[in-house]
């Protein structure tokens, strides 16, 4: 953890997790909330304790993946909220709170505040991860989340084409500016297999996710390992 990490103020719901972890891109449609969803799964399933956050105000999709609604949620003392557990993992997201037929409209450190809200003000006990399903871009709420919450790690997602190459290029920029350690690089939609044949289709491009690996390698930007792994 960075020196300007150690001292952050961390909240006290926030004191028993152990490693947080951001998945970040800045492309949207890169599939994102899926890894973030895989990954929670993958680490409760290694006996771990495990919560997600999914921190998209604009546009929630875990409550969706996970037969979640509004009507879910609890909250507790009218301050802090208890998260709802799924598949054995602790979830809090906007999408259990407001309507998903209400578009979310707010300016970008409105939207800051509420991300912080919910970590801060969600009662996560004692976790051995805590993973952020953050939306994409690189604005208010990333730069908050990096810059305010103690991140112990993030992974980056994008696909192999080059428009979402470019801009995952400026995400990765930004998290070492911030010098938070990159665990790894998850390319997603690699290709296309039909199930009737072993020829691989390379609809999105092909490699693009590769040559990024090796640029973040060469300028030793990883970080080997993250407690609990």
């Amino acid at each position: 953890m960075s020196n300007n990490q150690n001292a952050l103020r961390i909240p006290e719901t926030l004191r028993k997790v152990k490693n947080i972890v951001g998945v970040f891109s800045a492309k949207g449609g890169v599939g994102k909330s899926a890894i973030s969803l895989n990954l929670a799964i993958a680490l409760k399933e290694k006996g771990l304790k495990v919560g997600l956050i999914d921190a998209d105000i604009y546009g929630p999709s875990q409550p969706s993946m996970l037969g979640l609604s509004p009507g879910d949620l609890k909250v507790k003392d009218e301050k802090i909220i208890s998260p709802i557990e799924k598949k054995g993992v602790k979830f809090i997201s906007m999408g259990l709170i407001s309507s998903e037929r209400m578009p979310v409209i707010w300016r970008g450190p409105m939207v800051s505040g509420a991300v912080m809200q919910l970590l801060s003000q969600t009662d996560w006990g004692e976790l051995d991860f805590l993973i952020i399903d953050t939306p994409p871009g690189t604005g208010d709420v990333q730069l908050t989340l990096l810059q305010k919450i103690a991140v112990t790690a993030t992974l980056v997602v994008t696909t192999p084409q080059k428009v979402s190459i470019s801009d995952c290029r400026k995400g990765i920029e930004m998290i070492k500016k911030l010098d938070v350690p990159i665990l790894g690089l998850v390319e997603n939609m690699s290709w296309f297999e039909p199930n009737d044949t072993n020829k691989k289709y390379h609809i999105f491009g092909k490699n693009g996710g590769y040559g990024i690996s090796q640029g973040l390698r060469s300028r030793s930007v990883w970080t080997n390992s993250v407690g609990g792994i």
